[in-house]
């Protein structure tokens, strides 16, 4: 290896160290508001510090140094304003990410991975090492770091539900059933682009008491009846299935039950659309890679499969995978049939 490669390969490993920094500046930078207060006009860091009670020279670094990602930029006067990405972390933003980038990096959540050593030499969940107790019953104990979760899970099931909705024709459907469909955002988002079609919203009773929080289901919801249960036990009848980044928090036997629900439910021949991120073989970069990492800091069992370990559990439980549809994100639609 030559000193220039052996250079270029510190630089990379510096770099991607540097990363994880930049992801604490850009939290901290969306948790005071600095894209909200740059929307209208170029600022000064004394006038956003005065504005988000914060320090002015403080505030003049931490920008500088995001400028230097993309996220906002300084004029040649001083004064900072946003760039494209960082109009993202703005509260009232088209496709706004600021409740993902406030969940994500959130103390919280932050801590829990502070425990992945263990978590690598015993195979309990990073989370759970750290609080003495899993992330659900941690986040029913406190409300307010709920309301964060809630408010990251909302947002980004906006993003995933639009990517689906484009992706997958839904036409020749007469009734879908989202099971474990939370509040209705896929579902809603589904049935506005399809008047034809009317849905079936299937959660857990005090899941599905909140359909409607974060987004607008008046104009679907005399198409779509809301029904409570648990997907261990069963669900209502329909012309085809949707299952949303459910399957990823299980481990394979208990998707193998929830599966085995839905094949009970269906016909033959019914559709079954998967709806999560499929590892990729190989070496090159892949988000479902990092995102398997976080469902085992946070979760109980949760994983991330290739697109073969999706075939064997959809095959346990009666379903043949047909084919796999990438959508502009970071999961992909699995559609499979009922035998």
């Amino acid at each position: 290896m030559t000193s220039a490669d052996q250079a270029t390969l510190t630089k990379r490993l510096l770099d991607t160290l540097l990363e994880a920094r930049i992801a604490h500046a850009l939290y901290t930078a969306t948790k005071f508001g600095f894209a909200d207060l740059l929307a209208s006009e170029p600022k000064t860091s004394t006038e956003l510090a005065e504005s988000s009670n914060t320090h002015a020279p403080t505030v003049a670094r931490l920008l500088r140094a995001l400028a230097g990602s993309g996220f906002f930029a300084q004029l040649d006067d001083g004064r900072f304003v946003n760039t494209p990405l960082s109009e993202l972390l703005r509260a009232d933003g088209a496709n706004s990410m600021r409740n993902n980038v406030l969940f994500i990096n959130d103390d919280i959540m932050s801590q829990a991975w502070t425990k992945l050593p263990g978590t690598v030499q015993t195979g309990k969940p990073s989370f759970d090492l750290h609080y003495g107790e899993n992330i659900w019953q941690y986040l029913w104990k406190h409300p307010e770091a709920g309301a964060v979760f809630d408010a990251g899970m909302t947002s980004i099931s906006s993003m995933y539900a639009n990517a689906m909705a484009n992706a997958y024709d839904f036409e020749g459907i007469g009734t879908i059933c989202d099971v474990g469909g939370g509040r209705g955002i896929l579902l809603g988002t589904i049935l506005a682009k399809y008047p034809h079609l009317r849905g079936i919203l299937f959660d857990q009773p005090q899941v599905v008491a909140s359909v409607g929080q974060g987004h607008d289901w008046a104009p679907v919801k005399d198409r779509c009846q809301v029904v409570g249960g648990s997907f261990f036990e069963s669900v209502p009848e329909a012309d085809a299935y949707v299952l949303k980044s459910v399957i990823h928090d299980w481990s394979d036997e208990d998707a193998v039950r929830i599966l085995k629900t839905v094949h009970k439910a269906a016909k033959p021949g019914q559709k079954l659309l998967v709806f999560d991120a499929i590892v990729q073989p190989g070496n090159a970069p892949d988000d479902g890679k990092v995102l398997d990492l976080f469902m085992l800091v946070m979760t109980t069992g949760g994983r991330e499969r290739t697109e073969k370990e999706f075939a064997t559990i959809l095959n346990a439980a009666g379903f043949d995978l047909v084919r796999v549809i990438p959508t502009q994100s970071n999961k992909s639609i699995l559609e499979s049939r009922r035998r």
